[in-house]
C-alpha cells in the first residue's frame, strides 16, 4: 500500500482552508444579517407600536360596512367579570373589531382571495362539493335567525287560470353565452350578481302560509279586503334556460300558494317584473329588489285592487351613489357589479310618525325617505329601516286605510301607497308588538296586504311571525300623547341577530 507523503496531505488541507479574503466576506454577511434582523424587528415592534397607538387614539367604529353588523363593544369592567374570564374575552373582542383600517384589510383580503378562487366562466363558487353534482333539491340561503323552508318534495304547484283580460306577453329570456359552471352552496356569483338558490321542495311551507293568511281574512270577514304579495327574488330571472335547474321554481311556488288562499285577492307582482326584467329591478351585491322593482309590484296590486297606479315619470326620482349590500358582505366578492339605491318620491304630500320596540304607543316624527342612508346602508332610504309600526298620513283624499304586513322587501314597496290612501300602516311582522286582527278592526282599515318575498313566505320563522301576532297580548293602550315626539329620522341599523332578513 503507498503511503501519501506528510507534506502532500497538509498541502491538502491548507487549501481546504478559507483565504482571508473568503473570511473577510463571511464576516460582512454574517454583519448584514445581523442588521436585517435587527431591523427586521424593530420594524414589526415599530409597527405593533404604531397600531397599539392607532387603535387608542382613533375613534372606534361601531358598525361594519362591509359585514353589515354591529361590532363589539367595550365590556364594562367588573370583578366577577375578571375572575371568570369574560372581560378579558370582551375586551379581546372590541380591539379585535376595532382594529385600525380593519375595512381596508377586509377588502384587501377579499381582493386576494378572489385572484386565488375558483371562477368557472363567470361563476363564483362558494363552500365546495365534488364537481358536476348531481342536482338535489335546493334550499334557502343560510340565513341568521332563521330556518330553512321544508316539506315533501313529491308535492307539485298548482297555478291558479290567468285572467282572460291579460294582456298576453313573451316570457323573459336571459340570453346564453355558453358559461359553464357548476353550483356549490346556496350562494353564487353569475356574471357580477350574487343571487341565493330558492328551494321550496314541497308544498308544506305554502300550505302553512296560505293557511295563516286565510285565518285572518276569516277573522276580519268582509269588512277587509286582503291581498297576499308574494315577491320573486332575483335568481328568478337571472338564469338562461341551462342553468334554471339549479334553483326551485318562484313562480310555481307563488301560483300555489295564490292557489290556495280563500277570499284573499293573489298579487300577480311576478309578470310585471317578468315584463321589465331587462330593468334594474334587482341589486347586484344585495339580496333585496330596487325602488324600481318595487314600483312594478305597485302597478300588479293597483290591477288587483282596481285602481290606476301613477306612472313612473309623475314620481320625483333620487339616486343614491356606490351601495354595497348584504350579499357583498357575505361573499365578500370584488367582482360583483357596482350598485346604486333608486328612489321615487311621491307628488302625494305626507307625514309619518313611528312606534319603536318596547314603546308601542309613543309616536315618533319619521320620515317615508330618510336620504341621509348612505353606504352600505343606503337601501334604509326606504322607510328608515325596519320599525315595528310606522304610521303615514297623507293628502290623498281617497277616505280609504291601507295596512300592510312586511319584512325588509316591503320597505320599497309601501311608499308607493301613498297615492290611494289616507293612511298608510306599515307593520313590520317581525318587531310588532301589538294583536294584528283586533289593530285592524280598531282603526278602521278598508284594505290588508300581506307583502313577503318568496323565501320569507316559505320560511318558518317568518310563518311563525305572522302567526303569532293575530292575537298576541299586549298592555292596554295609555293616554295618547296630542303631539308626536320630534326626533331626527336616521336609518335604522338593524339587530345583530336580523342583519340579512328575509
Amino acid at each position: 500500500m503507498t503511503t501519501k507523503p506528510f507534506s502532500d496531505d497538509y498541502a491538502d488541507r491548507a487549501d481546504a482552508l478559507p483565504t482571508r479574503q473568503q473570511m473577510r466576506r463571511a464576516k460582512r454577511q454574517a454583519a448584514g444579517l445581523r442588521h436585517a434582523q435587527i431591523f427586521h424587528t424593530f420594524s414589526f415592534l415599530f409597527v405593533l407600536f404604531l397600531f397599539g397607538i392607532l387603535s387608542l387614539v382613533l375613534p372606534k367604529p361601531t358598525v361594519s360596512e362591509v359585514e353589515k353588523r354591529e361590532l363589539a363593544e367595550m365590556p364594562e369592567f367588573s370583578t366577577d367579570a375578571l375572575i371568570e374570564g369574560s372581560y378579558v374575552r370582551g375586551v379581546e373582542l372590541h380591539y379585535a373589531d376595532t382594529f385600525p383600517f380593519r375595512e381596508q384589510f377586509i377588502l384587501l383580503r377579499a381582493w386576494i382571495n378572489d385572484l386565488r378562487g375558483l371562477r368557472l366562466d363567470g361563476i363564483r363558487l362558494y363552500s365546495q362539493t365534488p364537481a358536476n353534482p348531481t342536482p338535489v333539491d335546493p334550499v334557502a340561503p343560510d340565513l341568521p335567525s332563521e330556518t330553512q323552508p321544508s316539506g315533501d318534495s313529491s308535492g307539485s304547484a298548482v297555478p291558479p287560470e290567468a285572467p282572460d283580460e291579460e294582456e298576453p306577453y313573451t316570457p323573459h329570456v336571459v340570453a346564453d353565452d355558453g358559461d359553464n359552471g357548476e353550483w356549490s352552496g346556496n350562494i353564487f356569483v353569475y356574471k357580477g350578481k350574487a343571487m341565493s338558490v330558492f328551494g321550496a321542495g314541497g308544498t308544506e311551507m305554502a300550505d302553512w302560509y296560505a293557511s295563516i293568511l286565510n285565518r285572518y281574512k276569516e277573522a276580519w270577514g268582509e269588512d277587509v279586503n286582503v291581498y297576499s304579495l308574494v315577491i320573486p327574488t332575483s335568481i328568478e330571472f337571472a338564469l338562461p334556460e341551462r342553468l334554471q335547474s339549479l334553483t326551485a321554481s318562484q313562480k310555481d311556488n307563488i301560483d300555489y300558494i295564490y292557489s290556495q288562499l280563500e277570499g284573499i285577492a293573489g298579487v300577480d307582482a311576478y309578470r310585471q317584473l317578468e315584463m321589465h326584467a331587462d330593468e334594474y329591478l334587482y341589486f347586484n351585491s344585495d339580496h333585496h329588489w330596487t325602488g324600481r322593482g318595487a314600483y312594478y309590484a305597485y302597478v300588479a296590486f293597483c290591477e288587483s285592487a282596481g285602481l290606476t297606479p301613477l306612472p313612473l315619470d309623475a314620481y320625483e326620482r333620487h339616486v343614491i351613489e356606490n351601495f354595497r349590500g348584504t350579499m357583498y358582505a357575505y361573499t365578500t366578492d370584488v367582482t360583483l357589479e357596482e350598485d346604486y339605491v333608486e328612489y321615487f318620491i311621491s307628488p302625494t304630500p305626507e307625514s309619518a310618525v313611528r312606534y319603536d320596540r318596547g314603546d308601542p304607543y309613543t309616536a315618533r316624527s319619521t320620515q317615508v325617505w330618510v336620504e341621509s342612508a348612505s353606504g352600505g346602508n343606503a337601501y334604509s332610504v326606504f322607510l328608515g329601516g325596519d320599525y315595528p309600526l310606522i304610521k303615514i298620513t297623507t293628502e290623498a283624499g281617497t277616505g280609504r286605510k291601507v295596512l300592510m304586513t312586511k319584512e325588509s322587501f316591503g320597505n320599497a314597496f309601501a311608499p308607493f301607497l301613498i297615492d290611494h290612501y289616507d293612511e298608510v300602516y306599515v307593520v313590520d311582522q317581525r318587531y310588532f308588538q301589538l294583536p294584528l286582527v283586533d289593530f285592524v278592526r280598531e282603526n278602521g282599515i278598508d284594505d290588508v296586504i300581506f307583502v313577503n318575498n318568496s323565501f320569507a313566505a316559505n320560511t318558518a320563522v317568518r310563518i311563525r311571525e305572522l302567526e303569532g301576532i293575530m292575537y298576541q297580548r299586549y298592555t292596554p293602550t295609555p293616554v295618547q300623547q296630542d303631539e308626536p315626539q320630534p326626533e331626527p329620522a336616521t336609518p335604522a341599523r338593524p339587530e345583530a341577530e336580523d342583519s340579512w332578513n328575509w
